[in-house]
């Protein structure tokens, strides 16, 4: 009865739980306040590394002009396919229906039009379904024939130089279908083409237009899943079930820019929402070099539900200057502005399929940069959108160029002006303790990493702090610290010579024994009623109380918590919930196979249990308070050993109080792991029957008063 009352008391305190949470400096915008075209950051959350949630900032970029295809030329333009940005100042327009290359000057003034391609001898080429373009430092035009299956090389008038077929070499399929889309040049005129459907990576040209093989492919990832069903597969099935199996194969590239030193930046599109690395830069060898294999670049804010049909994203284009990169979402018309590291500076435009505010886009289709101003090409709209940085957007640029290239006490007043104007930028918190850090402000550096979500910085700083407050108190910590171990030394024998019994509570000394002696002390609870159910009350809540301790309390480097996802509600699920399911479910489970333990017992059993996973929350949180981050490489073992020793004396108890052997004990438990995985299910779908009863009840309560 006594049990009883226990577990009825704990159930309702899970009931009147709830969530513990306080407001952050970062102001978050939902998707529904937010203007399509508004311009937003995302802040690293505190409780992941790989949680992010959206906040409004100070604009980068603002829309400075809306070039339509009747300001460009007298060619009226029907089918804008992409932009670029010579390094001459002209700015090229493809149309691949009428066809056409539009060239402006770099104040957007007309200069001429290529509707035809000559060859040596005068004879004119259509270039009508082009779908790409790049131009070199000497004007030469590289044009994607899409439908012609080759890339033409042209001089700045359309005359051809060169032209680029499918090579003939061994390394390429039978069933390749060349359908240049993508065409990139680098300094030393290494040519980089992208063929729509191909995986294999980028086709890659020398200088001399010879084929050297493929480039920088991407790779599908490999799960424990898929290595266990590869090994099935080759045991198991034979080749008929392997020939109409489905293989996974690798995203293509959708686009690719020379930037900085000559590497080569690619956009891997439209991929799923937990995948990473969509964006890459690649050495002359193919590597990719960015450190953002495991960077999840999708935006899930933008995923819409638009007439019909969930509209996704869509990564396909880029920019790349110098230590940025611009990134299009061509779905949803935003602009991503990262560096080169991966870190996000902002995000402006949006149009989501109607487009009709300005800075907005129907569909978007290329991204190209004039010096500082940004240009989207919209294809249903036929214009260009030019958006010209802010004064704002010209100092976060500068303070992280200088961050990235490790100037940080020059990026520090930038950093302050930058918060003083929006204090939404973590970059800025970040910056400014980097900053700090190397002017030996190393407290004021720790403030800032941490809300810059910075453990790397924040790591470094606490390592200084940490030796100073060593050196200032070691003359008189030290001696006390060999004076208390000596005392405690010097009573342990006392107590020992002297059979002195510090603990006479009869309970509490049969759970210390527990500890060292689990199988003789669960033996006698079985046999002579040993063990106390109030005092393993007192370990689950105790356990509780080291977990929200270790949750909330734990040094910063170790611990992601973010008081605005706390939940401790879900903490007392993981531990007294899961401590009141094993109590039920493992007793109905053994009484169906001829186990003898009481519930009472098994309560007592797996209460005691706990005592390890308790002092490892205890250790862990003084360790994490005091270590920095190399120096604790043992706390996992730790941890590991704790949970281990946990899982020893449950086995222990549950053999002796049961009274049988180590099979039947790994038979039973596995049953009680299902058991409970059902019990949470049915939990789960009577919440959602209440819910559902209780929404109807209201909806009668409504229509009686309203009629």
């Amino acid at each position: 009865m006594r049990l009883k009352k226990i577990v009825a008391a704990v159930a309702a305190v899970i009931l009147v739980s709830g969530y513990v949470s306080i407001d952050t400096a970062a102001e978050t915008v939902s998707t529904s306040d937010r203007a399509p075209y508004a311009s937003c950051t995302y802040w690293t959350e505190l409780s992941s590394e790989t949680s992010r949630k959206v906040v409004s900032m100070k604009p980068l970029y603002e829309v400075d002009r809306v070039i339509n295809s009747s300001d460009m030329s007298a060619v009226n333009m029907a089918d804008m396919e992409d932009i670029y940005c010579s390094a001459g100042g002209y700015i090229y327009i493809l149309d691949s229906k009428i066809p056409a290359i539009v060239v402006l000057d770099s104040d957007y003034k007309y200069v001429r039009t290529i509707t035809e391609l000559k060859k040596a001898d005068g004879e004119s080429v259509s270039f009508q379904g082009a779908t790409g373009l790049f131009v070199t430092q000497e004007e030469q035009i590289y044009i994607c024939g899409t439908e012609s299956a080759c890339v033409w090389v042209t001089d700045e008038t359309g005359t051809i130089l060169d032209v680029l077929t499918l090579p003939d070499s061994d390394i390429i399929p039978e069933n390749f279908n060349y359908a240049p889309i993508k065409v990139a040049v680098d300094e030393k005129g290494y040519v980089y083409v992208l063929s729509d459907g191909s995986y294999y990576g980028a086709i890659l040209y020398s200088p001399n237009n010879e084929f050297l093989g493929f480039y920088g492919a991407n790779t599908v990832a490999s799960t424990a899943s898929q290595v266990f069903q590869n090994i099935w597969n080759r045991l198991f099935v034979n080749d008929v079930k392997k020939a109409a199996s489905v293989k996974s194969l690798p995203y293509q590239f959708t686009d690719l820019d020379v930037g900085k030193d000559n590497f080569i930046y690619t956009a891997t599109g439209m991929t799923t929402a937990d995948a990473t690395g969509q964006i890459k830069i690649l050495n002359p060898a193919g590597k990719d070099v960015s450190g953002a294999e495991n960077v999840n670049f999708s935006d899930t804010e933008v995923i819409q539900y638009v007439e019909n049909m969930w509209l996704p994203q869509d990564l396909s284009e880029l920019a790349a200057d110098g230590d940025f990169i611009y990134v299009l979402d061509s779905k949803n018309g935003k602009i991503y502005l990262y560096d080169i590291e991966s870190n996000l500076l902002g995000a402006f435009g949006g149009g989501t399929t109607y487009g009709d505010v300005q800075g907005t886009f129907k569909n978007p289709i290329a991204i190209a940069l004039n010096g500082e101003d940004v240009l989207v090409c919209d294809k249903a709209k036929c214009s260009v959108t030019v958006y010209g940085i802010t004064e704002y957007g010209v100092l976060v640029k500068d303070c992280q160029s200088k961050i990235l290239n490790s100037r940080y006490a020059e990026a520090k007043e930038g950093w302050e002006e930058v918060l003083r104007q929006d204090s939404n930028s973590q970059l800025a918190y970040r910056g400014l303790g980097k900053a700090y850090f190397r002017e030996g402000d190393y407290q004021t550096s720790m403030e800032y990493a941490k809300i810059g979500a910075d453990r790397e910085t924040y790591s470094e700083s606490y390592k200084y702090v940490r030796k100073e407050i060593i050196s200032k108190n070691f003359f008189w910590a030290f001696p006390l610290v060999i004076l208390l171990i000596g005392l405690l030394v010097g009573s342990f024998f006392y107590i020992k010579k002297k059979e002195i019994q510090l603990i006479k509570n009869d309970a509490i000394r049969h759970w210390l024994s527990s500890l060292v002696h689990p199988f003789d002390a669960f033996r006698a609870i079985r046999e002579n009623g040993k063990g106390s159910v109030a005092l393993g009350t007192v370990l689950v809540a105790a356990l509780y109380i080291s977990s929200v301790l270790k949750s909330t309390k734990g040094g910063f480097i170790y611990t992601y918590f973010d008081t605005a996802n706390f939940n401790a509600l879900f903490v007392l699920v993981q531990t007294v919930g899961i401590v009141l399911l094993w109590t039920v479910v493992n007793w109905a489970v053994c009484t169906l196979l001829s186990g003898i333990g009481k519930m009472k017992q098994i309560y007592i059993v797996i209460t005691y249990s706990l005592t390890p996973l308790i002092i490892s929350n205890v250790l862990y949180l003084i360790f994490t308070n005091v270590l920095y981050e190399n120096e604790a490489e043992f706390l996992g073992i730790m941890v590991a050993i704790f949970w281990i020793y946990t899982l020893f004396m449950l086995m222990a108890g549950s053999i002796k109080i049961h009274d049988i052997g180590f099979g039947r004990f790994a038979a039973t438990s596995l049953l009680t792991v299902l058991g409970i995985g059902i019990v949470i299910f049915l939990i789960f779908l009577l919440f959602l029957l209440v819910q559902q009863v209780g929404s109807f009840l209201l909806t009668i309560f409504y229509e009686i008063i309203y009629r």
